[in-house]
């Protein structure tokens, strides 16, 4: 009985690695989602760019329209985690 369970083990052997890379990896994007020290620097360059006049004031509008809604959503997101 036991041959069987290591011959499954060795089976799922990959899938479960597979599994544990895509966990990390998700767990890394959402860190850099969700970091608000990294919104801040985007916020901060993109500021020096349209300063620099490298972007009109449409493109600046828009990308610190979204850049502030990800980082309110950040700061929401982080406050529920600190709670938990």
């Amino acid at each position: 009985m036991n041959a069987v369970f290591l011959v499954d083990d060795l089976l799922t052997l990959p899938f479960r690695g597979l599994l544990m890379l895509f966990q990390e990896i998700h767990k890394r994007v959402e860190q850099e989602l969700y970091d608000e020290a990294h919104l801040m620097e985007q916020l901060a360059a993109l500021e020096m760019y349209y300063e620099m006049e490298e972007l009109t004031e449409e493109e600046f509008r828009e990308t610190e329209a979204v850049l502030l809604e990800r980082l309110e959503l950040a700061r929401t997101r982080n406050i529920q985690y600190e709670g938990e």
